[in-house]
């Protein structure tokens, strides 16, 4: 479970969004190598638990965000230390 902020108009509404993550695989003799991906499976806004739909360009923004929360917590896995 991940939880951010999206843009409505003026305000900001906080999500929290379910999602599967597929590392990268490099490729092997029978598979071709795939790209690093998450894929959002649920989004529901945090103040009342109301599921909701996004637009693809906030869809593709919370993707992001949460590609760059996944390497921060390996890091912080792999070094053991806060990141700035």
């Amino acid at each position: 479970m991940y939880k951010t902020y999206i843009e409505n108009g003026m305000d900001e509404i906080e999500i929290k969004c379910d999602f599967d993550y597929e590392p990268y695989e490099a490729m092997t003799r029978h598979q071709p190598p795939s790209d690093e991906a998450v894929y959002i499976t649920e989004v529901n806004m945090v103040e009342t638990g109301a599921e909701i739909c996004l637009l693809p360009k906030a869809e593709t923004e919370v993707e992001e965000s949460l590609l760059d929360w996944i390497h921060d917590e390996q890091e912080y896995a792999a070094y053991g230390y806060m990141l700035d």
